[in-house]
């Protein structure tokens, strides 16, 4: 019969051991780590203090996919006096797909709700997705109520009545004292109120630290420049922002940590932008489809204005106008021009090359993220080729950039139905020299046998075993060459591009697979790719970031 008697004090662990015994601080900051919200909800009952620390942590961010009725439910839930995590809650997201309008209206219902029950002055951050979610009235009500907010979205107008509101929201200091905490601002404006509002946001939060201005919704205005009184010139846009810092360039008062610019002229970036702008500091740069983004990147590279030598991330993304080559010597110019970088993403189309291995090998020892891809011809993105590093390029970008943990990049045509070629197989194999690789995006798909056309479903069973094979090779190439067995995501394909191959009956989505496992008949473990939903793979792979990466 087993003993039942309790150990004696000498054999139990000192009460300085325990994991209660450290203090709240670093209790705080283990908790936060933990990624899984089932499991936070785990630790919550614990011990009150545990409780305590992982309410705090599962309810600080919420997202809430309005689309679904059955969420609404959960809101209310969630509402409820006796929910002890609602006075945690400090960002909160909301989603809605943009393609079921029908239930747009129930949506706004839940928003509103959300907006004037949430407890006061509590949330930092609010945003939403897409931004016709949150009405102007309503984001008013919601600054009213909220005064900390950090981070604000202002959605573009789209009436009158909305009009009239922006217009009150640009006049009024009172409506701008919910305003005055704001130091990250998301801009997409529709028409000139849109922007009058805005630069009255700027003037009266506090000095920006975050910037994303997007013109894809903007409408009916002048491209003509504006021309200033002491001679500046500017763009229309810009000036409706930010002329109330003048002279251009005497002072910086936005040292920006992060700046986004998504279809924004930049004909005139030197004079503007770049002088009222500050660089040092900024950690976080997007240029996102802006005309003229070459003379950007150049001005920024110019020794006159101070490389930002604490930038880690960088993403451009730019289709080329037509008689326009300069944009891939602008990005090796400013890539060239300092050292740093943890991630770069470079989506670039209509272009004659892709950017040179050598810039990017300049922040090797750095670099952990890299997706590079550069599309040729004109026309849809079906139609385009991509460019291709040469084999000896690509290997000797591979064993440059052996930090990397997450890449994308297009690898050789090669058959579905058929064993790797092998240009295929030695750009595999080059990769297989980056020990920490986790995750891969293939950008360029396997192609069908083109004697006969195949269903969907085939070609996606196809792809899931050539992905499997994938995922054989890599593992035994990379302990042969670096001792270790890192990767766990493979993709074929881009995010959000419906693809059209030839010989395949439909359009294709990315497929994204998981490295699992399976036993064979003798019970024996064996490699498979899983298919996968990115949602539901962030809980078992923290290194899947670039998959979220659009063009």
């Amino acid at each position: 019969m087993a003993s039942t008697t309790r150990p004696s004090p000498a054999h139990c662990p000192a009460e300085s051991q325990c994991l209660t015994a450290l203090p709240e601080e670093l209790l705080a900051a283990v908790v936060r780590l933990i990624p899984r919200p089932r499991d936070l909800a785990s630790v919550s009952l614990v011990n009150r203090q545990f409780h305590r620390l992982g309410m705090a942590t599962l309810y600080s961010s919420i997202e809430i996919d309005l689309t679904n009725p059955s969420m609404h439910h959960k809101v209310t839930a969630m509402l409820s006096p006796e929910n002890p995590g609602l006075q945690h809650v400090e960002a909160l997201k909301l989603s809605f797909d943009s393609d079921q309008m029908a239930a747009q209206p129930e949506a706004l219902n839940v928003a509103e709700i959300l907006i004037t029950i949430l407890p006061r002055n509590q949330r930092k951050s609010f945003s939403c997705s897409p931004t016709f979610l949150i009405r102007i009235p309503l984001l008013y009500i919601l600054h009213m109520r909220q005064q900390k907010l950090e981070y604000v979205e202002l959605p573009p107008t789209t009436g009158d009545g909305e009009r009239s509101w922006m217009e009150r929201l640009a006049r009024s200091p009172l409506l701008m004292e919910g305003f005055k905490n704001v130091e990250s601002i998301n801009i997409f404006p529709h028409q000139k109120c849109d922007l009058k509002a805005a630069h009255a946001i700027i003037k009266a939060g506090r000095p920006l630290r975050s910037l994303k201005l997007s013109l894809a919704n903007i409408s009916n205005m002048p491209p003509e420049p504006v021309l200033a009184e002491d001679g500046t010139v500017s763009d229309y846009i810009f000036w409706n922002l930010f002329n109330h810092i003048r002279p251009f360039g005497d002072s910086c008062p936005m040292v920006l940590n992060s700046l986004t610019l998504v279809e924004v002229n930049l004909k005139y970036a030197s004079k503007t932008y770049i002088k009222v702008l500050g660089f040092e500091n900024l950690a976080v740069l997007e240029v996102r489809n802006c005309e003229r983004a070459d003379l950007f990147l150049t001005g920024l590279s110019h020794p006159s204005v101070g490389t930002p030598p604490k930038v880690r991330s960088f993403t451009i993304s730019h289709k080329e106008a037509e008689g326009q080559t300069a944009i891939v010597a602008a990005v090796e110019d400013y890539l060239s021009s300092f050292k740093g970088l943890h991630c770069l993403k470079i989506h670039l189309k209509d272009v004659e090359t892709l950017p040179a291995a050598t810039q990017i090998i300049r922040h090797s020892d750095t670099l952990d993220t890299l997706y590079v891809e550069a599309l040729a011809d004109r026309g849809g993105y079906s139609n385009d080729r991509p460019h291709r590093y040469s084999l000896s390029d690509f290997q000797m970008l591979c064993e440059a950039v052996t930090n990397v943990v997450q890449l994308g990049i297009a690898f050789p045509f090669t058959n579905v139905a058929e064993r790797f070629t092998l240009q295929f197989k030695d750009h595999l194999s080059a990769v297989t020299e980056l020990p920490k690789l986790v995750t891969l995006i293939v950008t360029t798909w396997p192609e069908p046998s083109h004697h006969h056309s195949i269903a969907l479903y085939t070609y996606n069973t196809l792809c899931q075993e050539r992905a499997t094979r994938a995922f054989d090779m890599f593992r035994d190439g990379q302990d042969e060459a670096c001792g270790t067995d890192s990767l766990k995501v493979l993709a074929f394909g881009v995010k959000g591009n419906d693809h059209t191959l030839s010989g395949v009956l439909e359009t294709l989505k990315r497929n994204v697979y998981y490295r699992g496992t399976l036993s064979d008949p003798f019970g024996v473990s064996v490699d498979h790719a899983v298919v996968c939903d990115e949602s539901t793979l962030q809980y078992a792979v923290a290194e899947i970031d670039i998959l979220q990466f659009q063009p």
